[in-house]
This record gives C-alpha cells, sequence and structure tokens, in this order.
C-alpha cells in the first residue's frame, strides 16, 4: 500500500483521498439523522450525504480518466453516475471542460449518457414505487429516453473510439494528448451543492404545505430542481394511498422533469462553456420535448403486452 501511494498517487490525490475518507467515515457517523427547521425538512445527514455524492462522483471521473483516459473514463462515468444525479454528474462534467478543455469529448459524452441513466433510474423508482403510475408514464419515459439515448450514441461512440487522453495504461507507441491534472474533488463545490438543494426542497415543502394538493405542480416542479426521483416518489406515493388518479399524476411528474432539465441546462450553459453547452443542452431539450410530445400522440404505444 506504501509502495502504490509513493508510486501511483499524487500527493494532492492522497490529500482528497484523505479528505474524502474523513467526511464519509468521520463526520457522516456523528451528523444527526433527523429533520429540523422550517418545515422539518432540513436534516444535517442527508445534506451531509450529498456533499459526500457530489465529491465521489468527481472522485470516480477522476480515477477514470487516470486508469482509462479522459474520452473512454468520463463517458462511462457519466453514465454510472447518471443513476445516482444526472444534475450532479453534468456540474461535475461541465467543471472539468472549463478547466481542461481537452476533456470536452468524453465529458460531453458523459453529461448526455447521464440524461439516459436518469431516465432508466425514473423508470425504477416508478416501478418500485407505484405501479400504476409507472403505467402512466411509460410512454413519456420510454419516447423520452429513446430519444435522449439516440442523441448520445454518436458522441458516445466517438469518446470510445477516440485515442486515450490523460491514461495509465496507454498501449506502447500509442499517442496520448498532454491534459494538465486537476483536483480528484473539491468540498467547496459539494458543499454548495447541497445548501442550493436544500433551499429548493425548502422552498417546494413550503409550497404544498401551505396551499395543499393544489399546488401539488408547483411542489413538484420546485422539487424536481433538487431531484426528479423524490419528486415522482411523492406523486407516486399519493397515487398509492389514493390521494389523485394515476393518470393526474402525469403532469406534476412532467413538471418535475422540465424543472430538472432546465437545471442542467443552466448549468451546462454556465459552467462548460460554448463547446460543451452546444453538445449538451440539444440533447437535453430534444428529451424533454419528446416525453411531453409523447403525452399527446394520437396513439398508445403497446408497453405491456
Amino acid at each position: 500500500l506504501h509502495d502504490f501511494v509513493r508510486s501511483v498517487m499524487t500527493e494532492q490525490e492522497l490529500r482528497d483521498g484523505l479528505m474524502l475518507a474523513a467526511a464519509t467515515l468521520v463526520v457522516l457517523p456523528v451528523l444527526p439523522n433527523q429533520t429540523f427547521g422550517p418545515y422539518a425538512v432540513l436534516n444535517p445527514y442527508l445534506m451531509w450525504s450529498v456533499v459526500i455524492m457530489v465529491m465521489v462522483i468527481s472522485a470516480a471521473g477522476h480515477v477514470a480518466v487516470r486508469v482509462y483516459g479522459a474520452h473512454y473514463g468520463l463517458a462511462m462515468t457519466g453514465f454510472a453516475s447518471g443513476f445516482v444525479s444526472s444534475t450532479a454528474t453534468i456540474r461535475d462534467m461541465a467543471g472539468r471542460v472549463h478547466k481542461i478543455p481537452a476533456q470536452l469529448l468524453g465529458a460531453g459524452a458523459g453529461a448526455l449518457l447521464s440524461s439516459v441513466s436518469t431516465v432508466l433510474t425514473m423508470a425504477l423508482v416508478l416501478a418500485a414505487t407505484s405501479l400504476a403510475t409507472l403505467d402512466a408514464m411509460a410512454q413519456p419515459l420510454l419516447v423520452g429516453g429513446l430519444v435522449a439515448a439516440m442523441y448520445a450514441a454518436p458522441w458516445a461512440i466517438a469518446a470510445l473510439r477516440a485515442p486515450p487522453t490523460l491514461a495509465e495504461n496507454v498501449p506502447p507507441g500509442e499517442a496520448v494528448t498532454p491534459v494538465v491534472q486537476t483536483r480528484a474533488i473539491s468540498l467547496r463545490a459539494g458543499l454548495a451543492f447541497s445548501v442550493a438543494l436544500a433551499a429548493i426542497m425548502l422552498a417546494s415543502t413550503a409550497v404544498q404545505q401551505e396551499f395543499g394538493p393544489n399546488a401539488l405542480i408547483a411542489a413538484a416542479a420546485l422539487a424536481g430542481l433538487v431531484n426528479t426521483q423524490s419528486a415522482a416518489i411523492s406523486v407516486a406515493l399519493m397515487v398509492g394511498s389514493g390521494q389523485i388518479a394515476p393518470q393526474d399524476a402525469v403532469l406534476p411528474i412532467l413538471a418535475a422533469i422540465s424543472t430538472n432539465t432546465g437545471m442542467r441546462v443552466a448549468l451546462a450553459a454556465t459552467l462548460g462553456g460554448a463547446g460543451f453547452a452546444g453538445r449538451v443542452i440539444p440533447g437535453l431539450l430534444l428529451g424533454l420535448a419528446a416525453t411531453w410530445a409523447a403525452v399527446f400522440l394520437p396513439v398508445t404505444i403497446p408497453l405491456w403486452g
């Protein structure tokens, strides 16, 4: 282990690794896992878990770049991280491109692939929460997911076929593009993301509690800025308890998907630069448009046979 640390890891990577370990093994266990504050929505344990999630996604991308190269590593990291949070993944990929423009191909592919995996996550979440809600949302999710995948496919293939960039296991004689190494994680970025999500969650809960079921779409839209899955779970639970019909869950969930897409578009536009935004934003908007269009299709696609 000592030889590995000295010969493979840089001093900065060692510091970042220790910081992530301390955040996970030292700080997280001592935080109270209970809510407090207005509307009892703030939870220190969950808020710090979001910080760790952002750092883990960043670290995973860093390791993938070291091992497989920027193009292949970031594309695969983006797809896997999208099952956790496409928003956090796009924020991380955009930040990478801002610091290292040479990683645009892999980071762009990873961001687009994360929008595919987040659709799969939504389907799994609804299947576990309310099959009736999944049945109502199946066609929009299928069409939106297919469009997102079709748009992402050429970028992903290009990234996977590109020569390795900053990889540790480059085949002998194969050229490698020199790239400046960045920090593996950023505590400041994780804290900022967690605080922003907590503020949005507080606003969403306030709207729902103050205005009741009539504000369901607005509350879901606000919650969607944080995470579409949490908004979808809340709506699906209302279907399961008989508070609303399955078809009445479609618009609130679509509202959550829309605001979440808007958040990802904003992150891509403000953090990643013109090249990153030009690749990622059209895919996000096309996927969203297809999801909405599927609701109003004159025919219904037979999904369950």
